[in-house]
C-alpha cells in the first residue's frame, strides 16, 4: 500500500526543456510516494535490488528500492533529483523532522516512487545519493531495469538470474550425542517470493569436523543440489563413535519458478536392493519438490497447541541446551514462580530467516509483548510491531509447562 507523501514542482530557471546543460539543475518531480516498511532488519542486505524506469513521453516514472531509517520511511521521503552533464543524481531526504530515537537502529526496505519531468535524453548516468554510476539507455524501450549492485540492464522482459547461495551458516553445538543412535534430524524448507530457505537442526556431525561450508549446483533439468564441503569428507547426519549436534542454515536467492526440485547433501551409502544385495548408491538428506511460497517439514510434531495470538501451533520440543543463554535464564526465573500463576510457554518462529522467540503467559497483562530476537533484544520495537509479528513464519511451540 502506497503512502502519498507530497507533490512538488520545483524547476530551476536555467533548466532546459531537454535537461541537457553543463550546469547543475534541479529536476522537476511529482507523484512522490513510498511503500510502507517491508523487511525490517538491523543488517540490511538486498539481493540484486532493481531500479525500474518507465518512459512516458519526456517524463520518466521511477521505482527505486532502498533501505532507509524506519522513522524516515514512516514520516515520508523527499526526492530531489539533480542533473549535471548527462548525470542524474537522485537525493533522498526526510520529508519532515522525526524523532530519530524511534527505531534509531531500525532499517527497513521500502520502494520510493516518483516521476521526473522533462528528461528528453535517452542515455544518462544514474546515481542515488551520489553512490554508484549506473548507465541507463532508454532508446527504443519503454521500460528499463537496472541492477543496482552489478549495473546490468534489462528491458521489458526483466532479468533472469541464476540461483545463488547467498548465505550459509553452520554452528556446532556443545552437546554430545549418544553413540550408535540414529538421530531424528529436523529439516525445514520454505520459499518466499524468489528465495528458498533451508534449515537443519539437531544434525549429527563427527567430533573431528571443524569446517563445513556449501556449494550450490544446478543440474541439466534445473534441479538444485546443495553440497556440503567438509574437512572430514562426506557426512550423512548419522551417529558414529563421537558426535556433536549442529545447526545448519542456507539461503538461496533467484528461485522464481512455481516449483523447484531441491537435493541436499549428496553422499554415498550402502543400500540393500530387492535382491538382498548391498550396493553403493547416492543418498540425500533431502530430495523433494517445494512449491512457491510453500514449505516442507521433516520435523517430528508431537501435537498442536492453541495460542490466542498465534492460533494453532505445532508442538516441536527442542533440546533446552541449544537455546540462547538469555532465554534459558529467563525460563529459569519463570520456573521459580508459583504454579497458580498459570505457567508459560515458549514459541519460536522465523522472521526474514532469523529466529524469533515469544514467551507466552496466560495471566500476563500484555500477552503479545514478550517477543525477542535471537540476541535477546526486543522484537516489538517501533510502531510497525504488529506488521512485523504478522510476517513471522513457522511458529513452533518448543516448550510448555503444561
Amino acid at each position: 500500500m502506497k503512502k502519498i507523501v507530497f507533490f512538488i514542482m520545483a524547476v530551476a530557471a536555467m533548466l532546459l526543456s531537454a535537461c541537457s546543460t553543463s550546469e547543475t539543475a534541479t529536476v522537476a518531480v511529482g507523484n512522490v510516494s513510498n511503500s510502507e516498511c517491508g523487511a525490517v532488519t538491523r543488517a540490511a542486505i538486498m539481493s540484486h535490488p532493481k531500479i525500474k524506469m518507465t518512459r512516458r513521453g519526456s517524463n520518466i516514472d521511477f521505482e527505486l528500492p532502498c533501505y532507509v531509517n524506519c522513522g524516515m520511511a514512516e514520516n515520508g521521503i523527499k526526492v530531489e533529483p539533480e542533473w549535471t552533464d548527462g548525470r542524474l543524481n537522485v537525493i533522498l531526504k526526510p520529508e519532515k523532522t522525526f524523532n530519530s530515537d524511534i527505531g534509531s537502529m531500525c532499517t527497513c526496505q521500502v520502494t520510493v516512487y516518483f516521476t521526473a519531468y522533462d528528461i528528453e535524453d535517452d542515455s544518462f548516468v544514474l546515481t542515488v545519493d551520489g553512490k554508484n554510476s549506473l548507465k541507463v539507455d532508454l532508446a527504443g524501450h519503454g521500460v528499463v531495469y537496472i541492477d543496482e549492485g552489478t549495473g546490468d540492464m534489462a528491458y521489458e522482459e526483466g532479468f533472469s538470474y541464476q540461483p545463488e547461495l547467498t548465505e550459509f551458516m553452520f554452528v556446532k553445538k556443545d552437546i554430545p550425542a549418544c553413540i550408535g543412535v540414529i538421530p531424528e534430524n529436523r529439516f525445514i524448507i520454505y520459499r518466499h517470493d524468489t528465495s528458498t530457505h533451508f534449515m537443519a537442526d539437531g544434525y549429527f556431525v563427527p567430533c573431528s569436523l571443524t569446517q563445513l561450508s556449501a556449494e550450490l549446483d544446478r543440474e541439466d533439468d534445473g534441479t538444485l543440489v546443495l553440497r556440503y564441503v567438509t574437512d572430514v569428507g562426506e557426512i550423512d547426519g548419522r551417529a558414529t563413535d563421537c558426535n556433536q549436534q549442529a545447526y545448519i542454515r542456507a539461503h538461496i536467492e533467484n528461485t522464481p519458478d512455481e516449483e523447484i526440485h531441491l537435493k541436499v547433501n549428496p553422499h554415498k551409502a550402502m543400500v540393500k536392493g530387492e535382491d538382498g544385495v548391498e550396493r553403493e548408491e547416492t543418498e540425500y538428506d533431502f530430495d523433494g519438490i517445494i512449491k512457491k511460497n510453500g514449505e516442507v517439514e521433516t520435523e517430528k510434531i508431537l501435537g498442536y497447541v492453541d495460542n490466542p495470538v498465534l492460533g494453532k501451533v505445532p508442538i516441536v520440543p527442542v533440546d533446552m541446551q541449544s537455546l540462547p543463554d538469555w532465554l534459558k535464564k529467563k525460563m529459569q526465573e519463570m520456573d521459580s514462580l508459583p504454579a497458580e500463576l498459570g505457567g508459560y510457554a515458549v514459541f519460536r518462529g522465523s522472521y526474514i530467516f532469523e529466529p524469533i522467540y515469544y514467551i507466552y503467559s496466560p495471566l500476563s497483562s500484555c500477552i503479545a509483548c514478550e517477543m525477542y530476537e535471537e540476541n535477546g533484544e526486543d522484537f516489538m520495537y517501533g510502531k510497525d510491531a504488529e506488521q512485523k509479528v504478522n510476517e513471522v513464519r513457522l511458529w513452533r511451540c518448543i516448550y510448555s509447562t503444561k
